[in-house]
């Protein structure tokens, strides 16, 4: 009986590079990556999820193969536990535009999709019952969709779908952006950010039915654009970061509601630092370290990862901000033993490897290597 630590890259973006997911082998003692091979180099990887040898990722895109919209993928992948080979499973169709992340649940029945929806509009006329003309804009849905999975792990038929509740006035007429969805480690709530209308949303996943219940929603501040999550993984508390200001909000959560309740609000750039050109500072991927002692976010536009310590009751403190060795870091990664951290460096096509000290913070191991636009990384460890 042996067992491999392999390394899974998925690159993403909608500009003409080369996309896909490529396989290394992890060598634990010193953080190495050998490369393996690069699969899948038409699917612009959105965010992954690996269990049991298999690999789920989302196809973040659009439009249907040799379509003009009809939404994006899912792919489930196995990881051939010897070579570290790709082989399709299966496939299927998202429904909606952009899924941007996947989560599967305790039970390993269930995967839920977020969906980011377009970026543009359509406009519509309409006729009015008094038989005038008018006009309607319109978006694109932006909804969880629950995936039943097969026993073999392959991606089953759609059971449910919850669209992203909107009890906007006319005036504030914004499109829906689901850019996340993770379950608290009891599996009992789940949170969405969306970050087109500015909320956290609450659900509920029963397994029985298959089916998914809204519970509640919270507001944050406009335009703050909330954008990922992480749970404390012994404290009921929630940490979310925003896309468009560089600020780790923490909340306390009750499982049963799923009300949210505003801790802190903490600054990640540090006040003495300096933004050169002008350049504003957006959160982007978020990790929790995990002893809870320490959690990380990646900062575009000033290409930084910020360090962040918690205390034992949630609390937290900005303790370093460090050079991320690149442009546009948009994803992290801790290893599995947690003794390193990889900065996935999107617009620099490079991934960076950092060291955590003992008290949490980062120091840059010199180790650079070049990955066409990577956004997102996960370890897998298979035994055969």
């Amino acid at each position: 009986m042996g067992s491999k630590m392999y390394a899974l890259i998925g690159s993403w973006g909608f500009e003409e590079k080369e996309k896909g997911l490529s396989v290394y082998r992890y060598n634990p003692k010193n953080a190495t990556l050998d490369y393996l091979e690069t699969s899948f180099v038409d699917v612009s990887v959105g965010q992954q999820w690996v269990d049991n040898g298999l690999v789920y990722v989302v196809d973040e895109r659009d439009s249907r193969r040799g379509e003009i919209g009809g939404g994006g993928y899912v792919l489930a992948i196995r990881v051939d536990p010897q070579n570290g080979t790709l082989r399709l499973v299966n496939k299927k169709e998202s429904l909606l535009s952009n899924p941007s992340y996947i989560w599967v649940d305790q039970s390993q029945k269930y995967a839920v999709v977020a969906h980011h929806g377009g970026r543009g509009h359509v406009t519509k006329i309409v006729q009015k019952e008094d038989g005038s003309f008018g006009s309607q804009t319109l978006f694109d849905d932006a909804a969880l969709v629950l995936f039943r999975l097969n026993d073999d792990g392959s991606m089953g038929d759609v059971c449910d779908v919850l669209i992203a509740p909107t009890n906007d006035t006319p005036e504030n007429n914004t499109a829906s952006h689901l850019h996340s969805v993770i379950a608290d480690p009891s599996g009992k709530l789940w949170l969405a950010c969306d970050k087109g209308k500015d909320r956290i949303y609450a659900y509920r996943l029963d397994t029985g039915r298959g089916k998914l219940q809204f519970l509640m929603e919270t507001p944050v501040e406009k335009g703050s654009a909330p954008r990922y999550g992480v749970f404390h993984p012994f404290l009921p508390v929630f940490y979310e970061n925003n896309e468009q200001n560089p600020f780790l909000c923490s909340y306390r959560f009750d499982v049963e509601t799923g009300k949210l309740t505003r801790m802190e609000k903490l600054p990640l750039v540090a006040e003495h630092h300096a933004l050169e050109n002008e350049e504003k500072a957006q959160s982007s991927d978020i990790v929790m370290h995990p002893s809870g002692k320490y959690l990380y976010t990646a900062l575009r536009g000033v290409n930084q990862i910020a360090v962040v310590e918690i205390f034992s009751e949630g609390g937290t403190r900005l303790l370093q901000n460090i050079d991320c060795h690149g442009i546009n870091p948009r994803g992290l990664c801790l290893s599995p033993d947690a003794r390193y951290l990889f900065s996935l460096n999107l617009q620099s096509d490079n991934v960076c490897v950092f060291s955590i000290s003992e008290n949490g913070t980062l120091i840059f191991t010199g180790m650079n290597m070049t990955v066409s636009s990577p956004g997102n990384m996960k370890f897998l460890c298979v035994s055969f």
